[in-house]
């Protein structure tokens, strides 16, 4: 198997009954994560050339490719940059372990904010993937809609799209980019070239991240207006431009800030070291992940 994982995604060889594989098996099920395996539907005319070896960082450079237009004109990625290297470590997992026969379901949560008052609402992605031809398929069940904190969460409550039923789920929303087009005329169903070459163009193209140990990144990068894919005047200048503090923030833009007075500079220096430490207590389980997140959402919405 570690053989097999070269520059690109490699078939594996067979190991086992992989034409008759248990139905469902459940490979990450976590607070914002949820992975299984599951049968093909019913409208797949060929299997898939599972098992498959990805590496981590070559789903997270494709993964990190599709963005999101959102209401005001600015694009994001599907979820946070630290939270899509958790998928893609996931992923990757469950394409070794899936057969022929299986695809590979995913559901993945975001936070958006709601305004200075309203903390954030909470999104849901899911879909079934699968891999065949140098090409992964995504066929989405839902996509970046509002996740009621009342809904059932149960793993299998949750609708991860179909090759003979297409959906209208949003898809719509993706923003277009080399990277990925879409299946035929479906707006359900993208493909993603796998070869070594697109997954390293892919990798290039995506900006560069900061992000400090003291946020898990709640919330997704965003990218500017998506039509332009640049930021807008005055909201991003180059990183050598940027002064050390930014480094050390808790950033949630491709670039770094301007220079801010010191003011500023301390303002995000204090709310950094509560999230340094709000995040320790919950690691501690001192507090709940409710809390957690209530809290943490106050503390970033107060950022200058």
């Amino acid at each position: 198997m570690i053989a097999s994982m070269t520059a690109g995604c490699s078939a594996l060889p067979n190991v086992g009954d992989r034409d008759n594989p248990p139905a469902y098996v459940n490979v990450v099920n976590t607070e914002e994560i949820r992975i299984r395996l599951i049968p093909q539907d019913a409208g797949a005319q060929q299997t898939n050339e599972h098992p498959a070896a990805f590496e981590p960082a070559q789903l997270e450079a494709l993964l990190s490719s599709l963005r999101i237009e959102n209401e005001d004109g600015r694009a994001s990625t599907l979820t946070s940059p630290s939270r899509i290297r958790q998928l893609s470590a996931s992923l990757s997992k469950a394409f070794v372990r899936a057969g022929p026969r299986q695809d590979v379901a995913f559901v993945v949560f975001r936070r958006v904010a709601q305004g200075q008052f309203a903390g954030s609402a909470r999104h849901v992605t899911t879909g079934r993937a699968f891999y065949r031809g140098d090409t992964l398929h995504i066929i989405f069940g839902e996509f970046d809609d509002r996740f009621s904190e009342f809904r059932d969460m149960s793993i299998n409550e949750f609708e991860y799209g179909s090759r003979a039923e297409p959906r209208q789920v949003g898809a719509q929303r993706l923003v277009a980019g080399e990277s990925w087009h879409w299946h035929g005329e479906r707006r359900d169903w993208i493909e993603l070239e796998a070869t070594p070459e697109a997954i390293e163009a892919a990798r290039a193209a995506a900006p560069r991240v900061i992000e400090s140990s003291a946020s898990t990144a709640a919330q997704p990068l965003e990218y500017g207006p998506a039509a332009a894919g640049k930021p807008e005047t005055g909201t991003a200048e180059p990183a050598s431009e940027a002064p050390a503090a930014a480094e050390s923030s808790a950033s949630m833009t491709a670039e770094p800030a301007p220079a801010a007075p010191a003011p500023r500079d301390a303002e995000w220096s204090r709310i950094e070291e509560r999230l340094t430490r709000l995040k320790r207590l919950r690691e501690q389980n001192l507090i709940s992940a409710d809390d957690y997140e209530q809290k943490k959402d106050a503390l970033l919405e107060r950022l200058p």
